[in-house]
């Protein structure tokens, strides 16, 4: 991948990073995503995940419908467990719902959740997408970017990854 050729486009673009009703409104319309409560996944969970801040966490959101799942899946997800989804139809009764039953339709491809963090500001500073989505993970790491990444550096791998997911998605092309 030519990042210099990357970098020239995505400054010509005028893309901007999204704020957090930006990306709330796109997971609930455009993935079909509902909000669950935070505690279905446990605090000590969060706590002990290196990816996240779980001071920052503030919202938790699960995709089930069985037409975006296939969508946010890349080739590599495919490999991993197939292309079959269980459900015929997006689960919306969340009342179920509980951490060991979260794990299992995450591990088996029926369920992907994003956690979302905010630190006292109205932009998204990070997130964690579970289960198989690679494609969502391109996704919002083209509209929300890389925490501590040098834009414009293209030797830093954080820039280059976001670089790639802009391609990946279409948002720059060469």
């Amino acid at each position: 991948m030519n990042y210099l050729d990357l970098d020239k486009k995505f400054k010509s673009s005028n893309l901007s990073r999204m704020n957090n009703q930006q990306i709330e409104h796109i997971l609930k319309e455009k993935f079909k995503a509902i909000e669950i409560p935070l505690s279905t996944i446990p605090q000590d969970d969060y706590r002990n995940d290196e990816e996240i801040n779980e001071d920052y966490i503030y919202k938790l959101l699960t995709i089930t419908d069985p037409d975006v799942i296939v969508k946010i899946r890349d080739e590599a997800d495919v490999k991993a467990i197939g292309d079959k989804i269980g459900y015929k139809n997006k689960l919306s009764d969340i009342s179920h719902l509980n951490y060991d039953l979260l794990i299992k339709e995450h591990n088996s491809g029926n369920r992907v959740s994003v956690v979302l963090e905010k630190p006292n500001s109205s932009n998204i500073s990070n997130f964690k997408v579970y289960g198989f989505g690679q494609n969502l993970v391109n996704y919002l790491v083209a509209r929300l970017g890389v925490p501590d990444m040098e834009v414009g550096d293209v030797y830093d791998r954080a820039y280059q990854f976001y670089l790639e997911c802009l391609f990946k998605t279409g948002l720059i092309k060469f």
